[in-house]
């Protein structure tokens, strides 16, 4: 999510908390291209591909300096307040977005949806003989978490004010996770 609300701060110049709605769609389209050939994986085979995916996103970062500023990084505009005033107003949106999160969740576990994916999770097979669309629902979950984690990382990244490939892309940050 950092890099494209970066590249839509720095080349539209458009509102920060727009185009962090913008790169959550990215990121969630790019998730569901990227999902349909993963899907197939289970356990450790998911997590080892979508770790590679990182190494794989940093090389490109590296290497596509028109869009992502290559080694350099990418320095994005600071909001026209003091610090204290900065800190304050992204504590509050990530408060926010926090609460909206997890209320999202608590709906999804009670619906359709979500009753879908815990049959998914306790046996795929058994859950497609009963008529779940396992591809749809597990494509569609990939998206929703690749939006939310790009809205939040693109605020992130507006509020560091500096993306870097190599903190973007950490493979730390996926090991901790």
């Amino acid at each position: 999510g950092a890099y494209p609300v970066g590249w839509l701060l720095t080349k539209f110049g458009l509102s920060p908390f727009i185009t962090c709605w913008l790169a959550g769609r990215v990121c969630a389209l790019l998730s569901v291209i990227i999902g349909f050939p993963v899907r197939r994986l289970k356990g450790p085979y998911f997590s080892i591909a979508t770790m590679c995916l990182s190494v794989i996103g940093l090389a490109i970062a590296m290497n596509v300096p028109d869009i992502t500023a290559g080694a350099t990084g990418l320095y994005l505009p600071k909001l026209d307040v003091d610090a204290f005033t900065s800190r304050t107003i992204f504590y509050e949106i990530m408060l926010a977005l926090a609460v909206g999160i997890t209320l999202l969740c608590r709906f999804i576990q009670k619906s359709r949806f979500g009753i879908g994916l815990f049959a998914i999770r306790e046996n795929e097979v058994t859950a497609e003989t009963i008529g779940v669309d396992t591809t749809k629902m597990k494509l569609a979950a990939f998206a929703l978490s690749c939006f939310l984690a790009a809205l939040i990382g693109g605020i992130y990244a507006y509020y560091r004010s500096y993306i870097y490939p190599e903190t973007v892309f950490d493979f730390n940050i996926s090991m901790e996770i």
